[in-house]
């Protein structure tokens, strides 16, 4: 029995030994592996650091810029609102100078001077109001892109994706009867008839009759161009046009 209890402490003993061996050796992976990771955890801290700061200084020069360009903007329409202002005021007194000069008796060449001087003030300030609507439409198309730009959110459903395929299945088939019938028009004999006829009414009438009609359509394209010019006088400055008409008939 004593022998039997010494070999079974020896046993035990070396088997707590080797126990005791095998946790100090886990213990030292587990502190080694504790030790990296916390290294890692350490530059990975140090990088969301930099990494919040540029963010930040970027922030910062983004609003200082948005600031700036909103404070450019307005100013910008100020000066819009400003110039058209003095274009407004610059008209009127074109106007008025134009209507006394008309009054007085003045030639013809003076009068169309006139003229091209009053429609070339409407043609600059109408160009004013088209720059500046440009201008805000422009800024309305980036507000959108820059809307459009923020990723959305896409619902796929199997119902939508049968829809789909459904609705190019019969557009392909569409397409396909379309190409058929196109084909069958084309295949069948043309009527020559018609053109038979226009080429001989064509070598019936004689010269003189198609310069006579020549003549007659590009008259009448000069009274519609005269009478369009008219119109558009009469609609810049009535009152010029009736002196410039009434002067003219006169002169006849």
């Amino acid at each position: 029995m004593q022998r039997y209890r010494g070999r079974h402490t020896s046993n035990t003993s070396k088997f707590q030994q080797q126990r005791h061996k095998e946790l100090e050796e886990a213990q030292d992976s587990l502190e080694r592996e504790n030790k990296q990771l916390r290294v890692e955890l350490s530059d990975k801290n140090e990088v969301t650091y930099n990494l919040c700061v540029k963010f930040l200084r970027m922030k910062h020069a983004k609003d200082t810029l948005r600031y700036k360009l909103d404070q450019l903007l307005h100013e910008h329409l100020l000066v819009m609102a400003e110039m058209m202002e003095k274009l407004d005021e610059a008209r009127k007194e074109l106007n008025l100078i134009v209507s006394e000069k008309f009054q007085e008796p003045l030639p013809l060449n003076k009068a169309k001077f006139l003229q091209v001087v009053q429609r070339n003030n409407r043609l600059t300030y109408e160009n004013a109001t088209l720059k500046v609507q440009v201008h805000q439409l422009t800024q309305n198309i980036e507000k959108l892109k820059s809307h459009m730009q923020r990723p959305k959110k896409i619902n796929v459903d199997a119902k939508i994706i049968e829809k789909l395929a459904a609705q190019s299945s019969t557009r392909s088939t569409l397409d396909k009867a379309e190409k058929v019938a196109l084909l069958s028009k084309l295949s069948q004999p043309v009527d020559h008839t018609e053109y038979a006829e226009t080429i001989s009414r064509v070598n019936s009438e004689s010269p003189d009759d198609c310069v006579f009609n020549d003549a007659k359509g590009v008259k009448s394209i000069d009274d519609k161009h005269s009478k369009e010019f008219h119109a558009e006088r009469a609609q810049s400055a009535p009152g010029i046009v009736e002196t410039s008409v009434s002067r003219w008939n006169r002169n006849r």
